[in-house]
């Protein structure tokens, strides 16, 4: 690769540019498999017990911020 005054520029090949791209894609799926793994995890009670609570405090008050 060249820089603007014609030089080549050693830090970017287009050999590394292919190989962070493969390593990119890797650790993309790798996180996605990661998120999947905790988003099939059920929710612990404390929280549902929470999100409930919150839910029957606001029975009735959704027009309130209107």
């Amino acid at each position: 690769m060249t820089q603007s005054d014609g030089k080549k520029n050693p830090s970017r090949s287009p050999a590394s540019g292919s190989r962070s791209s493969s390593t990119a894609g890797l650790i993309g799926n790798r996180l996605r498999e990661m998120y999947d793994d905790v988003a099939k995890e059920p929710l612990p009670d404390e929280f549902v017990d929470l999100l409930r609570k919150l839910d029957d405090n606001g029975e009735g008050d959704d027009n309130e911020s209107a």
